[in-house]
């Protein structure tokens, strides 16, 4: 599935999150069988004839994630300093000793060969990472001590050039050439090829891995190809490395790029990201037993290192404790995510670090002290916290249950090198609620999930949610999906005579809906104990054939319904819970898009909902959020303090939400809100980022984020082009932003205007230049609702079909 935004900072193709198992391969050279895991890259599924044109093709491409170990190898080999010279003791005192030894042995080789402060940086792309992860002990150790030369400065005394000015390819210092050899292929930065994403630095990028000599010629191939790449580049940030990437069903010997015109497969470019080197990953690739508690395949387990960010993106990262909150607008696939994936593990970092070093003080403390048997005071344990940071409880909120489980995996991937495994994410909310003051892990949580959780912290009577099934139920129906109910709702009906949302008859519960109706008209006027939930589509059966539809839409009423006479800010310091028809008609014009001289059109519509929300026993999303809001404006939800509140598509929340979490959060300055109101598809949302800044008393100043690293201009072009004309037509509904721009060219989006389903089918599958031949992970049909899933032909039914809202954050 589609992973949030990491080396490619592309659309992804549909793969595992972890590093696929290499395909293996019988050598041309009588090398034997190999292993080789393709580097993780994005797709657009559009041919670049000026990429093709160029003949960017033409050079081979070298094995762009050559992972090479042998199918003998069973489990990692011990190291050659370890094997040579067994330790006594061990010998004495059994196998539980000689681990020990050799743990010890490996700590001291990762102190002696550390990274932090160290003269120059040295990169790496994630095709290294998955290398070092396939290579055993021996190999591992062999390329840090050649990676912590390159930090050293001291890169071309272990080194020999490869071409006449950039390349070079290390060897392990001092070390002799044997069997398991360890090749590094490196270069510099230079006015030439710099470093835009570590300006003013001194860097070393590391683009492969080697374990032979037999590869070099076409590894320099592949970085001048990159290259070359980069400077076809449609950019205003300089120049810089670009890659592409293919799917071939049977790689040969030879791995290339591969345009539409030479085999019919798509090239697709991508923005080479890289990834600082550090004691962390040092320490997970050779004390992963102890770093982790357990032996594991680092390559097919997954883990990242943080992004390397550009200058603007640094800045754009709070410090450990800020003082204002952020607020950062960006298109899709400019990197707001990469960010609050950055202020995430930046937090659990020192969190990290944090811990240690008070579980190495309070050790101190039990030796110093054999009689300290009992826990230590809280004076003392004060006295040892006094010079360490705060400790950070995080949580990271998005509309989407999808895309909040997506961004959960890859912090967690993020996490392991500090030796952090993943947290019980029911744990973590049991400790929520019950107040804990510190949380292990960040909380990953959809909006529906942290309303339920909320409600969970409040005493048993006063809970919105009566039972567990009644919270499943919430938040199955919301689900991020924005319209809500369409895992729980299928084809509504409005019964003859009755203007109540009604179920299908295929649904049990609709069934049973219908059979208390029918007990209501014989006479029993008992009401249903079971409230509903009002959606979308039951709001507009209440409203069908109503008069007010003469002046205005449905989707009209539902956004003034819902963002602002009951889902703004101000309708939350209200008694009711919505703002009065004076409150609402006084509204500014920026606050609601509808003319004065329409308002009183819609609150009669909305006093007319009220009566049949009562009527039909209804409650909506702004009925939870105002109970909890009130709950704890009182103070009667007790929950452990949260210091960071990271907000992802913050454009799918009511103002009303956002108010909630600014409440319940123990720090106001400590918020980092992305999002696009470009972007927002949830229906009754009327957001923009003025509105938010009031919230936090006007002082952040939105930022931007412009450079798209994910999409080609020819997209893009056409996307702005959209925009603008959304900011033409409708003034105050869209935040006036830059344009962005594309890293690199690429045609136009077709547009069929005038075709039939079957002929759309056709086009799609069709061997020509459009079409990708087959349906599958390279391509993906999206539809406006899930009805419309079923109108589409049953050839198209067959591949990936996505609603607007199910895709949308998983690009």
């Amino acid at each position: 599935p589609p992973v949030p935004q990491g080396d490619t900072c592309v659309k992804q193709r549909s793969r595992s999150p972890t590093p696929p198992t290499p395909s293996r391969r019988e050598s041309r050279g009588g090398r034997g069988r190999e292993m080789r895991c393709s580097e993780e890259a994005a797709s657009h599924h559009h041919k670049l004839r000026g990429l093709a044109s160029a003949g960017a093709s033409a050079t081979p491409r070298f094995s762009a994630a050559r992972m090479i170990c042998s199918r003998r190898r069973t489990a990692p080999s011990r190291p050659r300093e370890a094997a040579s010279r067994p330790d006594r003791s061990a010998a004495t005192s059994g196998p539980a000793a000689a681990t020990a030894a050799a743990a010890e042995r490996e700590r001291k080789f990762v102190e002696q060969h550390g990274f932090e402060c160290q003269p120059v940086q040295v990169v790496v792309t994630r095709h290294v990472l998955l290398q070092l992860a396939f290579l055993d002990v021996t190999r591992r150790r062999k390329a840090i001590r050649t990676l912590h030369a390159l930090a050293t400065g001291a890169g071309e005394s272990v080194s020999k050039r490869l071409d006449g000015e950039h390349l070079f390819v290390a060897r392990p210092p001092g070390n002799k050439t044997t069997g398991s050899d360890v090749h590094c292929v490196w270069e510099r930065g230079s006015a030439a090829r710099p470093f835009f994403e570590a300006a003013g630095a001194e860097a070393v990028r590391v683009w492969s891995v080697e374990t032979s000599e037999a590869h070099l010629e076409e590894v320099m191939s592949y970085v001048e190809e990159a290259w070359g790449y980069g400077s076809l580049a449609d950019s205003e940030a300089g120049s810089f490395p670009m890659g592409t990437n293919n799917e071939l069903s049977h790689p040969g010997d030879q791995w290339h790029p591969v345009h539409s015109d030479e085999g019919g497969d798509v090239s697709v470019p991508y923005v080479i990201k890289w990834h600082a080197v550090s004691d962390h990953l040092s320490r997970l690739l050779l004390l992963t037993e102890e770093l982790l508690g357990e032996a594991c395949d680092l390559a097919q387990r997954g883990f990242h290192l943080p992004l390397l960010l550009d200058a603007h993106e640094q800045s754009l990262v709070p410090p450990p404790q800020p003082t204002c909150s952020t607020l950062l607008v960006g298109r899709s696939g400019t990197g707001k995510t990469s960010l609050a994936l950055e202020i995430l593990y930046r937090v659990q970092e020192t969190n990290s670090a944090r811990r240690a070093a008070r579980d190495a003080a309070l050790r101190e403390r039990a030796s110093g002290d054999e009689s300290a048997t009992a826990p230590p005071t809280p004076q003392e344990l004060s006295a040892i916290e006094g010079g360490l940071p705060p400790h950070t409880n995080v949580l990271f909120l998005c509309k989407s249950v999808t895309l909040a489980s997506r961004v959960k995996s890859h912090s967690e991937q993020l996490m392991l090198p500090l030796g952090e495994p993943p947290a019980d994410s029911e744990r973590l909310k049991l400790d929520f609620s019950a107040a804990e003051p510190e949380l292990r892990a960040p909380l990953f949580l959809s909006s529906s999930e942290w309303l339920v959780l909320l409600d969970r912290c409040l005493p048993p009577d006063q809970r919105w949610f009566k039972s567990e099934q009644e919270e499943a139920q919430f938040k199955e129906a919301i689900n991020g999906t924005g319209d809500g109910l369409a895992s729980l709702l299928s084809h509504m009906e409005l019964a003859e005579g009755d203007d109540s949302p009604t179920r299908s008859t295929g649904d049990a519960r609709g069934g049973a809906a219908a059979a208390a109706r029918q007990r209501r008209q014989k006479g029993n006027a008992a009401p249903e104990a079971r409230r509903e939930l009002l959606t979308f589509e039951m709001f507009e059966q209440l409203f069908q054939g109503h008069k007010t539809l003469r002046s205005l839409s449905v989707s009209t009423l539902y956004r003034e319904a819902f963002s602002y006479i009951k889902g703004s800010r101000e309708a939350m310091k209200t008694k009711e819970g919505y703002l009065s028809r004076d409150e609402y008609i006084a509204l500014a014009s920026k606050m609601s898009p509808l003319p004065a001289e329409m308002r009183g059109v819609a609150y009669d519509a909305f006093e007319d909902y009220l009566r049949k929300k009562r009527r039909h026993r209804l409650y909506d999303v702004c009925d939870v959020v105002f109970h909890l809001f009130t709950q704890v404006r009182q103070g009667e939800v007790r929950h452990s303090p949260l210091h960071r509140v990271i907000i992802d598509e913050v454009q799918d929340l009511t103002m009303a939400e956002l108010a909630l979490l600014h409440d319940a959060a123990t720090d106001k300055d400590g918020f980092f809100v992305c999002g696009d109101t470009a972007q927002t598809i949830t229906r009754g949302v009327g957001f923009r980022f003025t509105d938010v800044r009031l919230l936090f008393d006007g002082r952040p100043k939105p930022a931007q984020l412009i450079t798209n690293y994910r999409t080609h201009s020819g997209i893009l072009t056409a996307a702005n082009a959209l925009v603008s004309l959304l900011t033409k037509l409708f003034p105050t509904t869209l935040d006036r932003l830059n344009d962005e721009r594309g890293h690199f060219l690429g045609p136009p989006p077709a547009l069929l205007p005038d075709t039939t389903p079957a002929r759309v089918s056709e086009m799609m599958l069709a061997g020509d230049e459009l079409g990708l031949c087959e349906m599958g992970a390279n391509q993906v049909v999206i539809v406006r609702s899930a009805s419309a899933k079923k109108k589409l032909p049953p050839l198209l039914q067959s591949g990936l079909v996505l609603t607007v809202e199910e895709s949308k954050g998983l690009e």
